[in-house]
């Protein structure tokens, strides 16, 4: 609620690309209390943008929000929190929910490269973010390490420009 309304080019960024991904453009905002770019937001969902310069363009940072809401993570996020939640002792759910979260960051980030986001310019993002949100988590040293892991990963499957890369549901997974 707190957050302050974005710029004028970053409104127009952020309609073009829902236009071009066919999503209604949500709102664009800035929070002073974020180091990187998110979505939130079932009913409603607004882009939530980090006060500081993120070093990426605000178009690979729409590009991989509104990826996230044309896949309807934040609904899945939902559901796979109360399934956890319901189910707390089961660890292999704990184990699915963090793939699909993990799935997740790695296709909205394939639709940045395929919609024209240079590779490295875009990891080289990516380990900056995770450099700036493990500065807040210095007291917890275990969430570091998964954190750098995570990135590691994800900056990997950026630069393998030997896959190919995976913006769609197979038709044999639906």
């Amino acid at each position: 609620r707190s957050a302050a309304a974005a710029e004028p080019p970053a409104i127009v960024s952020c309609r073009e690309v829902a236009a071009l991904l066919r999503v209604t453009a949500p709102d664009v905002r800035h929070s002073p209390f974020l180091t990187s770019p998110c979505l939130a937001g079932l009913r409603r969902p607004v882009v939530l943008l980090p006060e500081a310069p993120m070093g990426m363009t605000v178009r690979d940072a729409m590009v991989h929000e509104l990826a996230h809401l044309r896949r309807r993570d934040c609904h899945w996020n939902l559901l796979h929190r109360l399934a956890t939640a319901v189910f707390f002792f089961q660890p292999l759910l704990w184990r699915l929910a963090f793939r699909m979260e993990e799935s997740a960051e790695e296709v909205c980030d394939d639709y940045v490269v395929q919609y024209g986001g240079d590779r490295k310019s875009y990891a080289h993002r990516l380990v900056d973010i995770a450099e700036l949100s493990s500065a807040q988590f210095a007291p917890y040293g275990v969430s570091i390490v998964s954190l750098r892991s995570l990135t590691a990963k994800r900056v990997a499957r950026i630069m393998d420009t030997s896959r190919s890369l995976s913006t769609r549901a197979g038709s044999f997974l639906l």
